[in-house]
């Protein structure tokens, strides 16, 4: 009998360590702890995701505008200024080109319209170079078939004018030759014998 009452005295006698743990950490505060954790390590992930969304697709246009704008260049060699991008800051700190241009020089060749016809082939490939070609460039590519079109009118006017003025110099030495040939009523003949 004494082992029971002993036993039951150390039963009954409660770790002071074991009390304190369970007074003041129980299952509810654990979860809490967990959920928040949880919780801040899924918006940092998704802060961080947006970012690296926002950087790739920053990373995509830069390329595009690039290769939009070294099409033009390329295509329209000495017709082409220099390529200018305007930039934007990322959320990593660095520049991405966002847009851009290049100069194209659509004026004509000053009377030369075989070059000018050369040369508005030259723009317009240049304008429609891009895999996607923006309004602008639909814009300058119409403009150069225009310039063509020009400079075909006045390569056909001054073929008719040189056609005509050929005509006129080709009638004028028929007349000559046919003038020569006639005998001039006011000329004096002498017969001999």
């Amino acid at each position: 009998m004494g082992i029971i009452a002993k036993s039951t005295s150390l039963a009954s006698q409660p770790s002071p360590s074991w009390t304190h743990n369970v007074k003041n950490y129980n299952i509810e505060n654990i979860d809490k702890e967990k959920n928040t954790e949880s919780s801040n390590k899924t918006k940092k992930n998704e802060k961080s995701l947006e970012k690296d969304r926002e950087i790739n697709k920053l990373k995509k246009r830069d390329r595009e505008v690039k290769n939009h704008e070294m099409a033009h260049k390329s295509a329209g060699g000495q017709y082409t200024g220099a390529i200018s991008y305007t930039y934007t800051n990322g959320p990593d700190n660095k520049r991405y080109a966002v847009g851009g241009s290049v100069d194209i020089d659509t004026s004509p060749i000053p009377n030369d319209p075989n070059k000018t016809i050369q040369k508005s082939e030259i723009v317009k490939r240049a304008a429609l170079a891009p895999a996607k070609p923006s309004a602008a460039d639909l814009k300058i590519a119409g403009k150069a078939t225009r310039m063509k079109i020009k400079a075909q009118m006045e390569l056909r006017k001054n073929e008719n004018q040189q056609n005509k003025t050929n005509l006129n110099k080709k009638e004028t030495s028929i007349y000559n030759k046919n003038n020569n040939n006639t005998i001039n009523s006011n000329s004096t003949f002498k017969l001999t014998a």
